[in-house]
């Protein structure tokens, strides 16, 4: 008998050994599935957070798009709203009810200035719009901000406006005598001086781009004259 307990007392030993060695595995297993856990939420947070930043970076510029053409509009609905009291004013004007007092018959009052814009159908060259302009007290009209000239391409989609390099190739000015500052204002590609014969600037609509363009002085455009500062 005591044989036989010997052997079961040997093979009690034998089987908690193995239970503590396989308690020992289980351990470090659990350790190690403990950290992969860890890792694979840091990694998991820190895509989650550049996600979070790169959404919030394109909504910022969404918002400050949307917010610019806001803009935009506004000042283009402001800009209609001033138009169509100048044309108001304009046929008051031409039944002698000179109601703004303010601009000459026959012109239109916009934001405090006078301008006269060439009838629909009526096309001048450069020259012979500059000599209508000035019969009639003005200029040709001289545009040195990005919404000046947004708000008149409204009125046509091609204007001949104060601006020309006749006097030397190249070197564009105003017919205040200032120069062209920049080449902000350009159609992309312009001025190209085609066929160098391309000595006179109009302001071109082309899609929803909108610039100045040289063209020849010979051509004929429709024109805006504005008041003599």
């Amino acid at each position: 008998m005591s044989i036989k307990y010997s052997n079961i007392d040997e093979c009690k030993l034998n089987f908690d050994d193995k239970m503590d060695s396989l308690r020992q595995r289980s351990g470090r297993r659990f350790e190690v599935n403990t950290k992969a856990i860890w890792i694979l939420l840091g990694v998991l947070g820190v895509t989650l957070l550049i996600v979070i930043v790169v959404l919030l970076s394109h909504n910022y510029v969404a918002v400050s798009s949307l917010n610019s053409q806001q803009q935009k509009s506004d000042e283009k609905d402001t800009f209609m709203a001033m138009v169509l009291q100048g044309f108001k004013n304009l046929t008051q004007n031409n039944k002698g009810q000179n109601m703004a007092g303010f601009c000459s018959s026959g012109w239109i009052e916009v934001n405090r200035e006078c301008y006269y814009i060439s009838p629909k159908g009526t096309s001048k060259t450069w020259t012979a719009s500059k000599r209508d302009c000035e019969s009639r007290g003005g200029r040709l009209v001289i545009i040195k901000s990005r919404s000046k000239l947004e708000l008149l391409s409204l009125f046509h989609l091609n204007i001949w406006v104060g601006l020309s390099d006749r006097e030397k190739e190249g070197t564009w000015k105003w017919l205040d005598g200032t120069g062209l500052e920049g080449s902000a204002f350009w159609l992309e590609g312009e001025p190209n001086d085609d066929n160098q014969n391309e000595d006179c600037a109009h302001l071109n609509v082309i899609a929803a781009e909108i610039g100045f363009n040289d063209n020849n002085c010979e051509s004929v455009f429709p024109y805006i004259c504005e008041t003599l500062e």
